[in-house]
């Protein structure tokens, strides 16, 4: 469920990004998204084809990564 709701945000998000065009703060706040949730998506791949639990660093690195990337956005909204 989480890949699926980040992948719908992500997705309006860039929309948003070609159609109406956004700041360059947002672009930012975007590509870290995107960056983001490539990694997790790919970390996560790896470990679930050998049966491996997630290592704890990843998880809290991607957690802290997607928080700086809304803050972000949302500190655009907030102007």
């Amino acid at each position: 469920l989480h890949g699926v709701l980040a992948a719908a945000g992500l997705t309006l998000l860039i929309y948003a990004a070609v159609v109406v065009g956004l700041s360059p703060m947002a672009l930012a706040a975007t590509g870290i998204l995107v960056v983001v949730a490539l990694v997790g998506a790919g970390i996560n791949l790896q470990y679930h084809a050998r049966l491996l639990p997630l290592p704890k660093p990843a998880i809290l690195i991607h957690g802290a990564a997607a928080v700086a990337g809304f803050s972000l956005l949302l500190i655009v909204l907030m102007k």
